[in-house]
């Protein structure tokens, strides 16, 4: 199944932020694809907007577009984009803000922009940045006169992490209910929080920049406002399909042409105040329907399945369709994602399955290393694979191996003509250069053969070169990882079990989740003090459906995020 990585990321981040604090999105801003979703405007200019949207490498969401907010409008000095509406009261702005200490912007402020008010004067509240010279954080009053009015400041140690000492990211939140303010920075309360203030109860949110002389601009992404929507009406989810064979048990292979399978739905409806009118589910595939269920209501906050009636497996590639109340029966609050396609392959009873079993390092005569590798030895890549199924010709097909990320061998290997073999391949020769190295075999790396599985068909193993017998590790030859991050994901896609490689730059409470793509809590892998250096863990997914799922690491203030799919 194709997935939109960026709608999924921000499924990810919307359900498990909303979740945390028990409110419901009121709005979302993720400049997908370079177009905003909301409507945005520039109070200092009527009836307009300066927001732009642009492509930077390494933002939060991943998927490179965020906001840009400048203060091109009044010709350098301050510069503010609003959304939302003026009658908004109690919410809370969360988005994640560019934060300059030096170059282009250097001496700029970057703020988010609660409870806006544009009649009659602009005045709001605003949580800024101001990290050139002061080094501080503030909470602060705009009155619509030059100086504002100070809420609340934090300078050293009072701002979690400490002051940043280097351009990057953070998460900025402010909250407004009644008169209690609170301000968020990296997911951390700041301290004196709540803080009483009456100045304004209602009013647009937004980011912000300012400059006392020239230009500037505030980069802004994965804007999320919170807050008691109300009763809402049902929302029906279409989150997974799954192949079941004639027994009705999930199918691990593709299916082959003539078996007996069935489609099944995981769904979920969400919302609602009482049961749903009867409402009806079809699936259709190829264009043609072939299964409807008539469902007579459901609950809200419900989770179900739905399973399709029989049909004979055609070869060649399908497309499957289920749509949720194809007829349109519930009102919903969106019914963008009442559908779901899942595009895939029905093989010849008679495909092949390769299957990368295991690989080690060896001598050049093939015998397994005993002790360390050491720099300037002479090491061969092993690896051993098989074919389970399949008989006949398969055609010639490559195996590749990667040695650090960069393609190093490529043979084409003539084909097999049965299944039961097992078989080797062996690397060129490689001299070995201090430090960690990972390696990681493809077996018909340009997909030549149709398969029944392909999510088996690469292995990855990794090992430390030493330096010669006498020479002892120096602190500049070591690899000192220098962020937090999740640094490599494999196999992936993966079936049942993946590796994860994780760097920590340093020491600290780190916590390694996983997630679904509706931002449910699916495990915790890692959660407690970290040394610096690089770790590795297993996930098993063998009692998982199939699907996309995320990794989230986060510590010391920071969070990496890798999509990982397992596939059934």
């Amino acid at each position: 199944m194709k997935i939109n990585k960026i709608i999924l990321l921000a499924l990810l981040f919307a359900a498990s932020l909303s979740n945390a604090y028990g409110q419901d999105t009121l709005y979302a801003e993720y400049f997908t694809g370079g177009t905003p979703s909301l409507t945005w405007f520039d109070p200092w200019v009527p009836d307009s907007t300066t927001l732009t949207t642009r492509f930077v490498t390494g933002n939060p969401s991943g998927d490179g577009w965020v906001g840009v907010v400048p203060n091109t409008a009044s010709g350098g000095g301050v510069g503010t984009e609003l959304s939302g509406t003026s009658s908004m009261t109690d919410y809370e702005i969360q988005a994640q803000i560019f934060c300059t200490i030096s170059g282009s912007s250097g001496g700029a402020y970057h703020a988010i922009i609660a409870r806006c008010d544009t009649v009659g004067g602009l005045q709001f509240y605003y949580l800024r940045t101001d990290f050139d010279t002061d080094q501080r954080l503030q909470l602060r009053y705009y009155d619509g006169t030059m100086t504002g009015v100070t809420i609340a400041t934090w300078t050293g140690g009072q701002i979690p992490g400490g002051v940043p000492t280097q351009d990057g990211w953070h998460h900025m939140a402010l909250k407004c209910q009644g008169n209690q303010l609170w301000a968020y920075w990296d997911d951390n309360l700041l301290s004196g929080s709540p803080f009483t203030d009456s100045n304004m109860s209602s009013g647009y949110f937004g980011a912000y920049v300012f400059r006392f002389t020239g230009l500037a601009e505030t980069l802004f992404d994965d804007v999320l406002v919170l807050g008691e929507a109300g009763p809402q009406p049902f929302d029906f989810i279409a989150q997974d399909n799954h192949f079941l064979d004639s027994n009705l048990v999930e199918m691990s292979l593709r299916p082959a042409a003539g078996q007996t399978i069935y489609f099944r739905l995981d769904w979920d409806a969400l919302n609602g105040t009482t049961t749903s009118p009867s409402f009806r589910n079809i699936l259709e595939l190829d264009g043609t329907p072939i299964f409807q269920e008539n469902n007579p209501g459901v609950e809200p906050n419900t989770n179900h399945t739905t399973t399709s009636s029989a049909w004979v497996a055609t070869l060649g590639w399908h497309a499957a369709e289920w749509i949720l109340d194809s007829q349109n029966n519930v009102i919903e609050g969106n019914e963008d994602n009442n559908t779901l396609v899942d595009s895939f392959r029905v093989v010849d009873p008679n495909s092949y399955d390769l299957q990368a079993d295991s690989t080690w390092i060896a001598d050049p005569d093939t015998i397994p290393y005993a002790d360390s590798v050491r720099v300037g030895d002479m090491v061969r890549f092993v690896l051993h694979w098989s074919a389970p199924m399949g008989s006949g010709p398969s055609g010639p097909f490559n195996i590749v191996m990667d040695l650090d990320g960069q393609q190093y061998f490529l043979t084409t290997y003539p084909g097999i003509s049965a299944s039961g073999g097992n078989y080797m391949t062996l690397a060129a020769p490689w001299t070995a250069m201090l430090g960690f190295h990972y390696f990681e075999w493809y077996l018909d790396a340009d997909n030549w053969v149709i398969e029944f599985n392909e999510a088996n068909n690469s292995t990855l193993d990794g090992l430390t070169v030493a330096p010669q017998v006498g020479v002892e590790w120096g602190p500049p030859l070591t690899y000192l990882p220098q962020n937090l991050r999740i640094a490599n994901i494999f196999p992936n896609p993966f079936n049942p079990e993946v590796t994860l490689r994780y760097e920590i730059a340093e020491p600290g409470v780190v916590i390694l989740r996983v997630y679904d793509v509706a931002g449910r809590l699916v495990t915790v892998l890692a959660d407690g003090f970290h040394p610096r250096g690089v770790w590795d863990v297993t996930w098993d997914g063998s009692n998982l459906a199939g699907g996309t799922y995320f990794a989230v690491l986060e510590g010391d203030g920071k969070q990496s995020v890798k999509a990982l799919m397992l596939v059934k």
